[in-house]
């Protein structure tokens, strides 16, 4: 943007009548060229995570009334000597499972859905095993970091007030 006076000059020095209007540089002009498609990729990733948040929360909300359900047997399994692992073991393959089939699913379903997308994406196809196995990842962490804390809170249960109230 330096140059544009001299740039100007130069022009006018040619042709008089010639305006020059608009200058930008290279930049400016890619720039506005991606703006909408990164407009559209940053609603795509705040959607992403507020689905993320959606599903630890409705994960989490499974497997806490499991938990409650099953209360009682909780509570006989630790009356009688049960170790935590034990019992945080059956919470957790619970939670665990619920998250493979759902990433099995869709992983497959985006296979499936990716071509509407690869307009979007630039570097990398719509079926990416990085990205894949980078959001399988997470979404197992966000799994286990949603189940355990039911299941810790079912190994804080005290037996006895548990076979009392059922």
């Amino acid at each position: 943007m330096a140059v544009v006076p001299s740039l100007r000059r130069t022009v006018a020095a040619l042709d008089r009548n010639l305006p020059l209007s608009q200058v930008r540089t290279l930049e400016d002009v890619i720039v506005e060229g991606i703006a909408e498609r990164r407009l559209a990729m940053s609603l795509f990733g705040a959607f992403s995570a507020l689905s993320l948040l959606l599903a630890a929360l409705g994960l989490y909300a499974v497997v806490s009334y499991t938990v409650v359900q099953r209360r009682q047997e909780i509570g006989i399994r630790m009356a009688l000597g049960a170790r935590a692992k034990h019992v945080i073991r059956p919470v957790l393959s619970q939670g665990m499972s619920l998250i493979v089939a759902g990433a099995a699913l869709g992983a497959l379903a985006s296979l499936w859905l990716g071509g509407f997308l690869s307009g979007l994406v630039f570097g990398i196809g719509t079926a990416d095993p990085a990205t894949f196995g980078g959001v399988a990842l997470l979404l197992m962490a966000t799994a286990l970091v949603a189940s355990m804390v039911p299941a810790l809170r079912a190994v804080q249960l005290d037996p006895a007030s548990v076979l009392r109230s059922e």
